[in-house]
């Protein structure tokens, strides 16, 4: 709740600069797409291939971050040189998988996000004409999502099952360096290198799918079998465990999504 408070204020503030005396002065929107590549990974999943009497191992670093990107924004030039912006973006993050494999049993596990992300930011733009180098710093507030699944293959047999992790906000740095071309009067092409630091713990999760060699299994799953709160702390008592109508408890993990990725897109004046 604190963290929803908090995006709300800022973006309160935001707005407010773009208040009706000002806002068909210098004001903008732009579009965008781009893809970024995982910085700041981390090793979450890893490979255990067994061969008769040997085992490799091998790490699989992974950060959410990576993916396609679409997104807008709406901002203000306070002058040639200075203004803000509020954007938001949509981050569709690419599948990490691992696997641990022996003859006959093979299990399949896959990693894979997606975000809302609202950024407010400073524009600092060189002010030149025909090319015009720029740079954006600012904060990137996250609403996201985790899918892990997990695929089991024994002597013919298949478990599936697929849980969803989401609920609570991230708050992170974003930051751009760039330069626009101008089109034409109203219309310029912008191209930009975009570095985003940031991670995400999510507080709830739920088995959205689970089955044995097709059968569904949810009907006859309880609710602590279908539903986790992921807690800061929690006490377990040896002897008395929860009830099976309340949520498993398990504690919050941190997810990276830093990332450095290009950015395309176009920039509309509508002054």
């Amino acid at each position: 709740m604190k963290n929803i408070d908090f995006t709300i204020l800022l973006m309160a503030f935001v707005m407010s600069i773009f208040n009706t005396e000002i806002f068909a002065q210098g004001t903008y929107a732009n579009l965008n797409v781009g893809y970024a590549v995982g910085m700041s990974t981390q090793s979450l999943q890893s490979n255990s291939i067994r061969n008769g009497n040997s085992t490799t191992h091998q790490l699989v670093n992974v950060s959410l971050g990576q993916g396609v990107n679409i997104g807008g924004a709406i901002g203000y030039m306070f002058n040639e040189n200075i203004g803000a912006e509020l954007g938001l973006s949509y981050l569709f993050g690419d599948k990490s998988s691992s696997r641990d494999a022996s003859n006959n049993h093979t299990t399949d596990y896959t990693l894979s996000s997606r975000m809302l992300r609202i950024v407010p930011t400073v524009v600092i733009e060189s002010g030149l004409e025909k090319l015009n180098p720029y740079a954006k710093f600012g904060l990137i507030i996250g609403y996201g999502s985790i899918t892990d699944e997990y695929n089991d293959y024994n002597n013919g047999d298949i478990t599936y099952q697929m849980i969803k992790s989401k609920s609570g906000a991230a708050l992170g740095i974003s930051s751009a360096l760039g330069f626009m071309l101008g089109l034409n009067e109203n219309m310029l092409l912008f191209v930009e290198l975009n570095s985003v630091n940031l991670s995400y713990s999510p507080e709830r999760g739920e088995v959205m799918v689970a089955s044995y060699n097709g059968v569904d299994l949810l009907p006859s799953m309880t609710t602590k079998e279908k539903n986790i709160d992921y807690l800061d702390s929690y006490t377990s008592i040896s002897g008395d465990p929860s009830p099976d109508s309340q949520p498993e408890q398990s504690l919050k993990q941190k997810f990276p999504y830093g990332s450095i990725g290009l950015n395309i897109g176009l920039k509309i004046t509508l002054k």
